[in-house]
C-alpha cells in the first residue's frame, strides 16, 4: 500500500478496517453514560460467547444453556464462580479469567436485557 492514495473505505485492508471501527467505538464509549459505555462493552464481550451459546446468547449447540433474558446478578455470579474456580468447568473457568470482574457484570447485563429467553 505504500505510495497508494485510499480513495474509498473497501480499498482498505480488513485490519485497518477493523483498528478504525474498534477506535470509533472507544472514542463514543467516552461520551456515553456509563450504564450506555457497560451496553456497548457488554455486547463486545458477548461475541466471545457465540461460538457455543449462540449469537445474541440463543442455543448454538446443545446441552449449552441460552444465556437471552437471564437475571443480570445471576449469571455475573455465575461467571465470577468460574473465573475464581468456585464453580468447575471444562472451558468457562478460562474463558471467564480473560475478563475483568466488571466486564463480566457488563456481559451479564447485556444478556439480561435480550428478550425472546427463559
Amino acid at each position: 500500500m505504500e505510495g497508494q492514495v485510499i480513495k474509498n473505505a473497501s480499498d482498505m485492508p480488513m485490519i485497518f478496517k477493523t483498528i478504525s471501527l474498534l477506535s470509533l467505538l472507544l472514542v463514543l464509549s467516552l461520551f456515553l453514560s456509563p450504564v450506555a459505555a457497560s451496553d456497548v462493552s457488554g455486547k463486545l464481550i458477548s461475541f466471545s460467547c457465540s461460538a457455543c451459546h449462540g449469537t445474541e446468547g440463543l442455543l448454538a449447540q446443545p446441552g449449552m444453556p441460552s444465556l437471552i433474558g437471564q437475571d443480570a446478578n445471576k449469571l455475573t455470579q455465575l461467571l465470577l464462580d468460574f473465573k475464581y474456580d468456585r464453580q468447575s468447568s471444562t472451558v468457562m473457568g478460562r474463558i471467564s479469567k480473560g475478563f475483568t470482574d466488571t466486564e463480566l457484570q457488563s456481559v451479564a447485563l447485556y444478556f439480561s436485557r435480550l428478550k425472546g429467553g427463559n
